[in-house]
Parts: structure tokens; C-alpha cells; sequence
């Protein structure tokens, strides 16, 4: 979450105060990257007649950075194009047309960008000299930093004009335009908790093996004996997470809003000692649980769908919370008969998917790749992020002979696959398309060969162990 930026380094293969990486661009990013650039003490204004159209300027600050930073957001639309404001010289390459997605392709490599459906595109930062990509899902902003790709996450807490990550202090503010954001830099809500959906977060998956929460004893994460997001993860995936950082002089984050932790706590008992599930569930340390905070936490240990949970849990709020503040205390929570905690147990049948138990039945991704990837493909989209491809190739290969999730082989898949996608030189924000994904040299063949060299040695290594 905090070591994008901070950690950011110029490369002297192609990246100087001399050759900015902007300069191979065109359009207004381009344009204010140079003049953004300072040479000897001149400082060209690059809103000295007016901001174009199709940006939003912002300052962003972090205690450790020294001095502000200021960013240019520019928008990319639906058919992969620059934004209305961009150069009218660029000559657009004859190589993009538009996918069934309303995403672009390219069709000298068939590889899918996402900015259509999601709002994103790029972003010149000033103190760091270089474009980089970003995208807004629910009240959160992700920026990913070339070279790097690393990603830092602020949230719209109070207002769609501040943007603050709350463990690195890193705040974005926007400047320009003055009195609103435009439709495409406006988070879907405010809300002072990460509320963005996830590929795990559909289904209540823990976001490093993508296996159903339920089926595993679960956890948070914690710094310093505080909990530092609000995220569920199964205990021992948030171990895996802390064991692959030693010796590395890095901190263990979460994968899906970066924070750093150091220590793991294990999810108590609903019945048995309502009292600490309270108060792990309490994300902000309010002393208070809101619905959003419920939902999570129950999500987290039942085999509930998110839709049926979410509907009976609005529908009975008022039940649980008389004085209709929005929230429930501890006292509310655990009042015998009224109270939710004993609803949630006297109302488990009415809350339990039976779809959560069925299991069912994958494609063969060598024998029929064409069903495998479109039924991995949940939203329908015509091609698979980064995030869906890892669930995929875990969810297809990472469970024993009797069909039950293996956790240790899932965390090895999830190295490779995240190995394989950068090798392949895609970035985090990237989907591939299935002419992508099934061309020679492409994802599906590195897998396979993979797989196969995997498999040989695994054999060979326990013969020679017997």
C-alpha cells in the first residue's frame, strides 16, 4: 500500500532527467509531463491557458516523500482511446478495435486493457517523471507504478475530492477541475472502510488461494496487536503471506489494499465467545458494527451467498438495532433473543447456500481451453485479469485426490502464475483475451510446459526418495 512510490527509482536505461519516459508518449499527458519538467530553475505553467479537457490534476503528499507531488489523471475510453483532450496530431494505431466487453483489443496480440468497463487509464506523477496506470472500483483509487508495479491504494473516505491511505498517510487531493469530478474520477460511494469488489470478494474467497472462507479456519491481519484492514484471509494463507516476506526486508501486505502487517489472529467463536468476534469484526475500532461490517464478518465463516446475506441482514437491521443509528453496539449484538448474535444462530439454515456446497465440474484446459477460460470468465467480460487467471489455475489444479482445496499447492500456483503473467511482460491491470491466452508461446502454453516439467521431476525426485 505505501511502497509504490516511496521506493521508486529512476533506471538508467532509458529514464533520466534527460529522456523522460513521457516523451515517447503523446497526447496531455505528454504535453504536461514536459512542461511539468523543470531544467535549471524555469518552470513552465502547464495550465497557463486553462486545463484541457479530459483531466484532473491533484496534489498528493506522504510524510516520507519530503516534498508535494503532483499528479495528472487522464482518462482512457471505452474503445482505448485518449480522452477528448488528447493531441489531435496522435494518429491512433489501426490495430485497435472495440470487444464484445466495450474493452479494447489489440489485435497484433489480441491483449484486452480493462479501462473500458472500469474507470482508469494513466497517470504522470511529477516527482517521479513516469506514467503510470490507474483505476477506481468502488471508493478506492489503485495506482501502479512503472518498472515497479507496485501498487499504492488510497480511499475516498469523506468526500470524492480526498483520497487517503490511512496507514501511510498518502492523501490525494483534487485541484483542478474545481467544483466536481468528472463522471470517470468519482468513486460509486464514500465510506471511511476499502469497499471495492474483488475477484475473492463475490463469493467470500480468501484473496490469496481463492478457496471459499469457510472451508478453512480463518483470520485477520494485524499490526502491532491492531488490525490493520479489513479483509478476511484463511490463518494459514495470511502466515504464507508473513513466511514469504523473511529475510527479505520487506513487510507482509495485503493483497488487496497493500497494508503491512506482522502478525495474524485467528477468528473466535460466534457461539462460544461472542464478545472477541465482536470485537475482531470491529474494522475501525468504533466499538460499533455497521452492516458492511457484518457482512464481511459473517461471510467469512458461513457458507452464505453474498446477495441472500446481504438482503436478510437489511431486511432485519431495525431488528437489532432499536435505536436506528445505523449501527449496533456490543450490548445490542449480544441481547439475549433479539439480539443478531443469537439470530445468526437460530437463522443458520435460512442463511446457507445451497450452492456453496455443490461442487462442480471444470473444463479440461488442455482437452477444451475455449470452455475452460469462458467458465472462469464470471463476469462475462471476454477475457480474464490477472486476479481471475490465479483463481482459475488454482481453483482447476490446487485440491487432492478427494476434491478437497490443498492450501500449500495453492499458494506454489499462485508464485507461478504471478511469475508467468510478468513474464509475459502483462501489467496488473490487463486482461487477456482467449486468442491470447491460447497462442503459442501465450499463457496456456507456458502453463502446460510448466505443469509438465513440474510433474516429471516431482516423480523422479520420489523415486529416488524410495
Amino acid at each position: 500500500m505505501g511502497c509504490g512510490a516511496g521506493k521508486y527509482k529512476r533506471h538508467s536505461d532509458g529514464f533520466s532527467d534527460d529522456n523522460l519516459v513521457v516523451e515517447e508518449s503523446k497526447g496531455v499527458l505528454a504535453k504536461l509531463g514536459r512542461a511539468l519538467h523543470f531544467t535549471g530553475h524555469e518552470h513552465q505553467d502547464p495550465f497557463a491557458d486553462g486545463v484541457p479537457h479530459g483531466i484532473v490534476f491533484c496534489s498528493a503528499t506522504r510524510p516520507d516523500w519530503g516534498r508535494t507531488d503532483y499528479f495528472v489523471f487522464e482518462q482512457i475510453e471505452e474503445n482505448g482511446d485518449e480522452f477528448e483532450g488528447s493531441d489531435p496530431n496522435f494518429n491512433r494505431p489501426s490495430t485497435v478495435q472495440s470487444s464484445r466487453s466495450g474493452a479494447s483489443v489489440d489485435t497484433t496480440s489480441t491483449r484486452k486493457t480493462t479501462y473500458g468497463p472500469e474507470k482508469g487509464g494513466r497517470f504522470f506523477s511529477k516527482r517521479q517523471e513516469c506514467l503510470g496506470t490507474w483505476r477506481i472500483s468502488g471508493n478506492v483509487l489503485s495506482l501502479v507504478w512503472p518498472f515497479t508495479n507496485k501498487t499504492d491504494t488510497v480511499i475516498a473516505v469523506k468526500s470524492p475530492r480526498t483520497w487517503v491511505n490511512q496507514q501511510t498517510s498518502l492523501t490525494v487531493t483534487v485541484l483542478e477541475p474545481k467544483e466536481q469530478n468528472p463522471d470517470w474520477f468519482t468513486p460509486s460511494h464514500v465510506a471511511d472502510k476499502f469497499q471495492s469488489e474483488t475477484v475473492s470478494s463475490k463469493a467470500f474467497e480468501c484473496p490469496v488461494c481463492y478457496f471459499e472462507l469457510f472451508k478453512f479456519p480463518s483470520g485477520v491481519i494485524r499490526q502491532y496487536s491492531r488490525r490493520c484492514c479489513g479483509h478476511y484471509f484463511h490463518k494459514d494463507c495470511a502466515q504464507y503471506l508473513l513466511r514469504a516476506t523473511q529475510g527479505s526486508g520487506q513487510a507482509a501486505s495485503c493483497p488487496l489494499c497493500g497494508v503491512s502487517f506482522c502478525e495474524v489472529k485467528a477468528m473466535p467463536d460466534l457461539a462460544r465467545d461472542p464478545r472477541d468476534w465482536f470485537a475482531v469484526c470491529d474494522v475501525d475500532f468504533g466499538g460499533e458494527l455497521d452492516i458492511y461490517e457484518v457482512v464481511e464478518a459473517l461471510g467469512c465463516v458461513l457458507p452464505v451467498n453474498r446477495h441472500k446475506l446481504e438482503k436478510n441482514v437489511k431486511a432485519h437491521w431495525h431488528e437489532w438495532d432499536p435505536d436506528g443509528d445505523g449501527t449496533i453496539t456490543l450490548q445490542e449484538f449480544i441481547t439475549p433473543q433479539r439480539g443478531l448474535k443469537d439470530w445468526i444462530v437460530s437463522h443458520l439454515s435460512l442463511l446457507i447456500s445451497d450452492e456453496a456446497q455443490k461442487p462442480n465440474m471444470v473444463p479440461s484446459i488442455d482437452r477444451n481451453p475455449r470452455e475452460w477460460f469462458h467458465y472462469w470468465d464470471r463476469d462475462g467480460s471476454g477475457g480474464l485479469e490477472k486476479d481471475e487467471v490465479i483463481r482459475a489455475l488454482i481453483r482447476t489444479f490446487c485440491r487432492d485426490e478427494n476434491g478437497r482445496p490443498h492450501l500449500p499447492a495453492a499458494h506454489d500456483m499462485r508464485e507461478i502464475a504471478e511469475c508467468l503473467w510478468l513474464s509475459l511482460n502483462y501489467k496488473p491491470f490487463d486482461a487477456v483475451s482467449f486468442e491470447e491466452f491460447v497462442r503459442p508461446y501465450g499463457l496456456m502454453d507456458q502453463f502446460l510446459h510448466n505443469q509438465t516439467h513440474c510433474a516429471y521431476f516431482g516423480l523422479d525426485c520420489e523415486m529416488i526418495a524410495r
